[in-house]
Parts: structure tokens; C-alpha cells; sequence
């Protein structure tokens, strides 16, 4: 199977119970995890949540109108199921202990309770594949890898980055330092899957763009500059 192929990809996406594009604190990243989002959308008729590790509260509103954005992956519920029928149980109290711990007391039982008859599992939204973009270092996420380590630990990572000090942590990794921004990469990527962006994505894209070029080259940055600009990613 040749990597730059799409079906390197494609049974991963297929196969996932939830996907989550995470994206390093910056905007281009945030763009290129949208257009990311939407491409898995309408290739593969599949949903993918963008998670963006930077304050939520700055993205523009019209992009919560195309794709789902978080600030962490999907929160989990423990359920607790007890088949009481002989148990003796009349009542189930709770109590916190500390600031750490939650008591929960069966009232109640006969001696020969059965400790098979409570059932713990976890319920929600599953999270098997991470894309991450522009993310070097999962541990350079801080707080943000801590709180979702076990979602890191346990999911499919496809790596997408231009650091050449890119840790390589993914199952697979698209790390190419010569491309000129996360956005470029994308574009690449989406050139070697034979795929061509819709009207939509490519508007995504070129946003992001734009706004990479005002924050480097000002804000009375000309036309005539954002093109070059621009023929120099396709370089």
C-alpha cells in the first residue's frame, strides 16, 4: 500500500466510531483542521468533530454554522447498573468524602449479595481516530494532553505537520518540513488522494490563507502580494 494513497486512510475512516480533527492553538491549523473536517464529510459521508486546543471563543461564529467544534474530545458518563431481585437492597444513599471521593452506600443487602450483580461501564461518544494538525509534541499541548491523554493513549493518530521537529507519535505521519504551511500540507495531501476541493473547503482554505499573510506581511498587505504568496504554496 503506497502511504501517500488515500486508501491508507480510508479504513481507518471507515471503521471509526468517532472522529476528532485537533488542532495546535493557531488559526491557520484551526482553518486547515475545517477544510479537514468537511473533506472526511463529503468523501466519506462521516462526521468529524474539529477540537481546537486555543480559546474557542475567538473563531468567527459562521464556522460553528458548517462543522462541530469542541475545546476538548466527548465527555463520558460512567453508568452503574445493579440487578437488586434478591438482594435484600431497599435503598441506595451517596455521600462525598473529601473533595475526591463519592461514597455510594447499598441498604440493605444479604450476606450472600452477589458483587457480579454491579455492572460499571462507560457510556458516550467514542473517540477512535485523531487527526492532529501542526501539533509537534502531543505533551507540548500541556493541560489540554493531560486532561485527554486516555483519548490519545487508546485512538488511531494520523499526524499532519510542517515541524521537522515533529515527534512522529502517530500511526501514521505527514510531516513535511518543506511545505510551507499546515494548509500547503493539506493541500498537498489532498493532490496525492486524487481529490479536488469543493467550492466550500476551498474558500476554507483560502481564509485561513489570507489571514496567515496579513499577521506576516501586515494588514495593508495587496492583491498583488496574496497571490504570490499563494503560487508560492503550490511550488
Amino acid at each position: 500500500m503506497k502511504t501517500n494513497s488515500l486508501d491508507t486512510i480510508s479504513k481507518l475512516i471507515t471503521d471509526a466510531k468517532g472522529i476528532a480533527i485537533c488542532t495546535s492553538p493557531n488559526k491557520q491549523s484551526f482553518n486547515a483542521g475545517v477544510a479537514m473536517a468537511l473533506f472526511i464529510a463529503e468523501k466519506f459521508s462521516k462526521k468529524a468533530s474539529v477540537v481546537y486546543t486555543g480559546d474557542v471563543s475567538e473563531i468567527e461564529p459562521s464556522f460553528f454554522d458548517i462543522v462541530e467544534i469542541k475545546d476538548s474530545f466527548a465527555t463520558k458518563s460512567l453508568k452503574i447498573t445493579i440487578d437488586y431481585s434478591d438482594s435484600g437492597i431497599s435503598a441506595v444513599g451517596w455521600e462525598k468524602v473529601g473533595d475526591t471521593k463519592l461514597v455510594l452506600e447499598l441498604k440493605e443487602i444479604n450476606r450472600n449479595f452477589d458483587k457480579a450483580k454491579i455492572v460499571m461501564e462507560e457510556i458516550g461518544e467514542a473517540v477512535d481516530l485523531i487527526f492532529t494538525l501542526g501539533i509537534a509534541d502531543l505533551q507540548g499541548l500541556g493541560s489540554f494532553y493531560d486532561k485527554n491523554k486516555a483519548d490519545f493513549d487508546s485512538a488511531e493518530i494520523i499526524n499532519l505537520d510542517v515541524n521537522e521537529n515533529n515527534k512522529k507519535y502517530g500511526s501514521i505521519n505527514y510531516v513535511y518540513s518543506e511545505s510551507d504551511s499546515i494548509i500547503s500540507l493539506v493541500l498537498r495531501k489532498f493532490a496525492d488522494w486524487k481529490y479536488t476541493p469543493s467550492a466550500q473547503i476551498s474558500t476554507v482554505l483560502l481564509y485561513g490563507l489570507q489571514k496567515h499573510f496579513i499577521s506576516e506581511l501586515g494588514d495593508d498587505v495587496s492583491v498583488e502580494q496574496l497571490a504570490q504568496e499563494s503560487s508560492n504554496l503550490k511550488k
